[in-house]
């Protein structure tokens, strides 16, 4: 077996392991190894006569072509992995509503229970008009990782001040503010969709 052959063979027991197809590499790769081949013909004719020096580039070539293989292999590996679960986000919305009325600008946010997303990942929306909510965790409107959550909502509706509107105090029962007092919990599941409204009471 040569240095292509070994680099290939290898470059599968390892697409294997990390359930990666690397059929474009390998295509990559037979492009490689047409180059330097008729590269090491021309030096080949070149130096027609000198054997052993002849010897030692189609060598080296062969060395060349498995280094840029195995090179290849593992920047398409590293760039390929899995993502965390925690990495992508399901559409989720839900509603708000305060004594049986839709509340506008409550602040959502979601705090992770499990342990397939970190603590530090909150998604979190703010309510429109009519109570209802988009969650953003990443991008905007994204959703949210798929797992358990509690959470909280905090509503500091705009308030008329001589200098313009400006955000006054929350209107809502403190126990609302903190995931772990408000007993308000979520499920986000794989399909994503809309969670069961959060009918929030005095």
């Amino acid at each position: 077996m040569d240095y292509f052959d070994f680099g290939i063979s290898f470059a599968y027991r390892v697409s294997d392991a990390w359930r990666v197809r690397l059929d474009e590499i390998y295509e990559l790769l037979l492009i490689v190894m047409e180059e330097i081949f008729w590269s090491m013909r021309v030096i080949e004719i070149a130096k027609r006569g000198n054997t052993h020096q002849v010897l030692r580039v189609k060598s080296s070539g062969s060395l060349v072509g498995y280094l840029l293989g195995c090179a290849l292999c593992f920047a398409c590996l590293s760039g390929c992995q899995a993502k965390k679960p925690w990495e992508t986000a399901v559409p989720t919305s839900g509603t708000v509503t305060f004594n049986g009325k839709a509340i506008s600008g409550a602040e959502v946010t979601l705090a992770p229970t499990g342990a397939d997303v970190p603590n530090s990942v909150r998604p979190s929306a703010t309510t429109k008009a009519d109570g209802t909510f988009k969650l953003t965790t990443h991008v905007q409107e994204d959703g949210a990782p798929v797992g358990e959550y509690q959470v909280s909502v905090i509503w500091h509706p705009l308030v008329e001040t001589g200098g313009g509107p400006s955000r006054g105090g929350n209107k809502l029962p403190e126990r609302f503010s903190r995931p772990d007092t408000s007993k308000i919990t979520a499920t986000v599941k794989p399909e994503g969709g809309a969670l069961p409204p959060f009918n929030l009471t005095k």
